[in-house]
């Protein structure tokens, strides 16, 4: 039998829609891809799981990172922060 694939909901901080107007329009396409990817649960080793958390990642864009918490017994996604390295770590603390 075929199993469909679990489908998460993601969602986007309100802080994350400004944050991605600032991100240069090659990443920016490239983030959105990665965004539509995440709702089909493909989360990679790529993915770097942040330490002292067991739900939030980080996935690297060139100098550019997304953070996101990953909750699996509601199969939600929630997008905390879009930013550029040397900034988004200082933010989610």
């Amino acid at each position: 039998m075929d199993q469909k694939p679990t489908q998460y909901t993601v969602t986007l901080k309100k802080s994350c829609a400004k944050d991605m107007e600032r991100v240069p329009q090659n990443y920016r396409r490239t983030i959105q891809e990665f965004l539509n990817e995440l709702e089909l649960a493909s989360f990679t080793a790529a993915d770097k799981l942040l330490t002292g958390s067991d739900k939030s990642f980080s996935k690297r864009f060139g100098k550019w990172r997304v953070i996101y918490t990953v909750d699996s017994d509601c199969q939600r996604v929630e997008v905390c922060t879009v930013g550029a390295r040397k900034n988004v770590y200082k933010r989610r603390r």
